[in-house]
C-alpha cells in the first residue's frame, strides 16, 4: 500500500511538473528539441514495457505517466513550430532506441534493452544539455527539479528492484540533479556579468 502512494504521489508531481513546462512552450520561453522527446517517448515506452513485464509495480505507472506527457510536448513543439536543429547524432539516437527494442522484443534481453535504452536516452539528453549550456534560461528549472522528486519517489514505489526496473529512474534521478545544478551554475554565471 505505501508504494502505491509513493507511485500516485510520484505519478502527480509528473504532471504537475509539466504543467510550467508546457505553458513555457506555449509562450515561446522553451524550446523544446524535437528529436529528444521522440526518442524520449519512444524509449520511455519500451522502459515502460521492461518494468511491467519485470513486476515493476507503481514504480513503473510514474513512466507511463511521463509517457503521456511527453506526447503532449511532442503535439506542443510540432503544433507551436518549435525549431530544432535535426543532427545525424540525432537520428542514431532514435535508431540505438529501435535496437533496443529489437533486443527486447527478439532476443528476449531485458537486461541489454534496460542498458541500451538508459544509454540512448542520456545520449539523447546532449542536445538538450548542448542548448542549455548555450542558453540556461531555454529550459524551464521547475521541470528537471521536479523530475529529481519524481525519479527519486517511482525508485522507491518500485515492487521488484532489479536492474531492469531500477536503472532507468536512478540513472535520470542523478541526470536530472546535474542538468539542475548546470542550469543553476550558468544563470548565476551569467547574471554576474
Amino acid at each position: 500500500m505505501l508504494k502505491t502512494i509513493i507511485g500516485i504521489i510520484a505519478i502527480v508531481l509528473t504532471f504537475i511538473g509539466y504543467v510550467p513546462y508546457i505553458k513555457d512552450i506555449i509562450a515561446g520561453k522553451t524550446k523544446p528539441h524535437i528529436y529528444n522527446w521522440i526518442s524520449w517517448g519512444l524509449v520511455g515506452g519500451i522502459v515502460f514495457a521492461l518494468q511491467v513485464s519485470n513486476n515493476a509495480g507503481a514504480g513503473a505507472f510514474v513512466t507511463l505517466a511521463a509517457e503521456l506527457a511527453c506526447a503532449l510536448v511532442i503535439f506542443l513543439t510540432i503544433k507551436y513550430k518549435v525549431s530544432s536543429k535535426i543532427t545525424n547524432t540525432d537520428k542514431a539516437f532514435i535508431s540505438l532506441a529501435l535496437i533496443a527494442l529489437g533486443f527486447w522484443l527478439i532476443a528476449k534481453q531485458p537486461i541489454v534493452s534496460a542498458i541500451l535504452l538508459t544509454i540512448t536516452d542520456l545520449l539523447a539528453f546532449a542536445p538538450t544539455v548542448r542548448k542549455s549550456w548555450i542558453s540556461p534560461h531555454s529550459e524551464t528549472l521547475s521541470f528537471y527539479f521536479l523530475n529529481i522528486l519524481r525519479f527519486g519517489l517511482a525508485t522507491l514505489a518500485l515492487n521488484s528492484y532489479t536492474a531492469v526496473t531500477m536503472l532507468y529512474p536512478i540513472t535520470w534521478f542523478m541526470a536530472n540533479a546535474l542538468f539542475v545544478f548546470m542550469l543553476v551554475f550558468k544563470r548565476k554565471a551569467i547574471e554576474k556579468f
